[in-house]
């Protein structure tokens, strides 16, 4: 494995390590209507080292790559995108009622636009909008692509259109799909 390789899986094992963390910080304070725990903000601090280091050593082509498979591995856990393939109505519905994100679905242009709500804070829980690089915003482009690729059995490209961590008051995204099925 040469050190690009182990960068890359790098990513992956420190995300997924983290997630574990955060998921069961999220469950005990549910439970326990606990105060934020300070896990919450260092885990914050050095996801976002952690992600400019990468962007350092890997370059942003290979840790944008890393992130958007990173993205896709994180909308393949989520239910309701398996429940709801074939069914892009029904998927709006629950992500509207789940998510409080506005998702229009242009059929005849083959356009997806998902706007997220006002907020100060990325969704994502590992990430701090004042801090993080901005390349992070990756990771959420590989989840819409695995999310409506999955939904719709067609082939999308994914484009941020305005993100918190990149100064915006909100997370905008529009996917166009392609002719062909996935």
């Amino acid at each position: 494995m040469n050190r690009k390789e182990f960068l890359k899986d790098c990513v992956c094992a420190c995300t997924c390590a983290a997630a574990s963390l955060r998921a069961s910080e999220s469950t005990a304070a549910a439970e326990n209507k606990a105060p934020e725990d300070w896990r919450n903000s260092f885990v914050k601090q050095r996801y976002g080292k952690l992600m400019a280091i990468l962007a350092a050593e890997m370059g942003e082509d290979l840790l944008s790559e890393a992130l958007r498979q990173q993205g896709s591995y994180c909308a393949s856990t989520y239910p309701i995108i398996q429940k709801r393939k074939g069914d892009m109505a029904g998927y709006i519905r629950e992500l509207k009622k789940d998510a409080d994100e506005t998702i229009t679905y242009d059929s005849a242009k083959g356009v997806i636009t998902v706007s997220g709500p006002l907020r100060s804070e990325c969704v994502c829980p590992f990430i701090d909008a004042q801090t993080a690089p901005k390349i992070v915003c990756n990771c959420s482009l590989g989840w819409h692509q695995y999310a409506y690729e999955t939904i719709l059995g067609k082939k999308v490209t994914v484009k941020l259109k305005e993100s918190i961590v990149r100064g915006g008051k909100r997370c905008v995204f529009e996917a166009r799909v392609l002719e062909q099925a996935a």
